[in-house]
């Protein structure tokens, strides 16, 4: 879990200032979570839960789940910060974050593994 609750109000208020403006959704969406009000992340808590209600229903099926952990097959690893990080994906460059599927095990607190399908010849 990322927090700012140590950070101070007008500093919280800058970063969201400086990331709303960024053409990276997930830029402006910690802009949005900076400035979360109390009642709105309680809010975004219940919907969790009723997710994680819904995990644990169908965990009583099933043992295991098997779902892709990106849109595309391994790529080199690229040192930069999170938002400048591109691929090139189908001959069009976009964000690293939209490839990355977030899944079940990031929301929903579900134990989680990740490993190589197929690799990229």
């Amino acid at each position: 879990m990322t927090t700012s609750l140590d950070t101070p109000e007008e500093v919280r208020q800058a970063q969201a200032k400086a990331l709303s403006q960024s053409s990276n959704w997930l830029d402006r969406a910690t802009a949005d979570g900076l400035t979360m009000s109390a009642q709105r992340f309680l809010r975004e808590v219940s919907i969790r839960e009723r997710f994680k209600f819904s995990w644990a229903r169908l965990f009583k099926n099933y043992d295991v789940i098997v779902c892709p952990t990106a849109l595309d097959v391994a790529f080199p690893h690229i040192e930069a910060p999170w938002s400048d990080r591109t691929l090139l994906i189908d001959n069009r460059e976009i964000p690293y974050g939209y490839n990355v599927f977030f899944g079940a095990r990031g929301i929903h607190g579900i134990a989680g593994d990740s490993f190589p399908g197929r690799s990229q010849p």
